[in-house]
């Protein structure tokens, strides 16, 4: 239900080069990818995916925030959706446009708001791998077959093409477009998740959502 909601928004402001979330549904699962179908579309759209550590809700400071500030609004419903949908609306419009925010020097948002330069394709592109990468079709039940094992990726990548290359020292690093997935074991022959990337402070880089 999640990505109709994504797509118009992508459609209207172009695309952000990352999303940080934290690490529960929609965004991330507890697979060893821990990636949801929202996620992969997102991976398949040059979105990076930031994560914050679990029980770290200060690492999306400014989302916990807006949630603070909006929960007043939360805690006393309107009697029906229609009202409801009033009642957000005019929040955003007091939110965005109106009500002045400290952190942007007493501006509001709708003052600093630049839309992206990265326009929503209209069509999904396809991965560009390098010529020297061994590439799979990830199987419906999830699994590649690579130098004779099958090895268990994500079923939510069941018609997928990921990449598989050799590092330096000789690990053999698996990723699906731009996306880190993991490292093959190959004493046990699976594939194991490494840590993700330190997250970064918000203004590190551009188009962050």
């Amino acid at each position: 239900e999640a990505w109709p909601v994504f797509e118009r928004l992508f459609e209207e402001n172009g695309l952000p080069d990352r999303f940080r979330s934290d690490n529960g549904s929609p965004f991330a699962s507890a697979g060893v990818t821990g990636l949801t179908p929202l996620a992969v579309r997102f991976i398949k759209l040059g979105i990076a995916l930031e994560r914050i550590q679990p029980g770290k809700p200060q690492q999306n400071g400014r989302h916990e925030r807006f949630h603070l500030t909006m929960l007043p609004m939360a805690k006393a419903p309107e009697a029906d959706r229609a009202a409801q949908a009033k009642a957000f609306e005019a929040f955003r419009r007091s939110y965005n446009e109106e009500r002045p925010h400290e952190a942007l020097g007493m501006g509001t948002p709708a003052q600093h708001y630049r839309p992206s330069t990265r326009p929503m394709p209209k069509t999904t592109p396809e991965p560009d791998y390098p010529d020297e990468a061994a590439v799979r079709s990830v199987r419906q039940n999830g699994a590649v077959k690579w130098q004779g094992a099958e090895i268990y990726v994500s079923a939510t990548l069941a018609g997928e093409p990921i990449a598989i290359e050799e590092t330096e020292n000789g690990e053999w690093a698996v990723r699906f477009y731009a996306h880190p997935l993991g490292f093959i074991d190959h004493k046990h022959m699976k594939m194991v998740r490494r840590s993700a990337a330190p997250i970064q402070a918000l203004g590190a880089a551009a188009n962050p959502l």
